[in-house]
């Protein structure tokens, strides 16, 4: 597994510097016009990806000021995007939870504190109390970190799968979803950790450049994020697992149909 495959491919596209230029504006139009795109990038991504997976790696696909084009852009980004929001829904409901238990757990435990000095426990009742929230909220709060980090794996299984497919019921079928993140699950959680600290270490270099910087060293971990992900699937496959309806490879090129099986001929 290459996992910084794509920030490497992408500098062998003639074009790519203009690209990634283009995505950085259509990025930073996104602090003015949210979602659209942010949308428009993640159909780009897509498209990233189901090329990687027919193994056509350089060029990127196109990306341009065509608003048409970036319209159907946006159309497959989309899909992406429910079948993030759709797997992540349960998470953001549990982290909610978390968080309000973790607040009454601290002032259980500071009440708790005080109320102990107070009874004549001095200054080393109050002590333990407060020392006893705080390790509450540190551990509490890192184990939320943890929780979302691994609960965002399937979300993005979920996405790949719409994107790959350009059908959201692609995403939903919640066994197949499941199956591919448990047999794939050490890679994708390992190139998440690599491919998130590279393309943070990127953003903060960029940030010296009066934070312009910031938008291209996104724009390449998207491209990056793309080509992890056509390689999970690709060693998916080849390990036995299920195939997916790949779409086309543009945007605008058609669906191939299914291969009817002939009828057995008779003399």
């Amino acid at each position: 597994m290459d996992y910084l495959k794509g920030f490497r491919v992408a500098r062998q596209d003639p074009e790519w510097t203009n690209k990634v230029v283009v995505g950085s504006v259509i990025l930073l139009t996104s602090m003015f016009i949210p979602l659209i795109g942010q949308l428009a990038l993640l159909g780009w991504q897509a498209m990233i990806m189901r090329r990687a997976v027919h193994g056509m790696d350089t060029p990127m696909p196109r990306l341009d000021f065509d608003f048409d084009y970036l319209g159907k852009l946006v159309g497959i980004g989309f899909k992406a995007l429910i079948a993030r929001f759709l797997w992540t829904l349960p998470l953001i409901v549990l982290i909610g939870v978390a968080v309000g238990c973790l607040y009454f757990g601290f002032i259980a435990i500071f009440v708790g504190g005080m109320a102990v000095a107070a009874e004549g426990g001095g200054e080393a009742g109050a002590a333990v109390g407060s020392i006893g929230a705080m390790c509450c909220m540190f551990g509490g709060y890192a184990s939320i970190i943890v929780l979302s980090i691994v609960a965002q794996i399937p979300a993005a299984v979920a996405s790949m799968r719409a994107e790959l497919s350009d059908d959201l019921n692609q995403a939903m079928k919640f066994g197949e979803v499941l199956d591919f993140t448990k047999k794939n699950f050490g890679v994708l959680l390992k190139g998440t950790l690599l491919l998130g600290f590279v393309t943070w270490c990127l953003m903060m270099v960029g940030m010296l450049f009066c934070f312009v910087g910031m938008f291209p060293a996104a724009i390449m971990g998207m491209i990056a994020q793309g080509h992890f992900m056509s390689q999970v699937y690709q060693q998916h496959v080849a390990n036995g697992g299920d195939r997916l309806p790949l779409a086309g490879t543009e945007v605008d090129a058609p669906r191939a149909p299914p291969v009817q099986p002939q009828p057995p001929q008779t003399f």
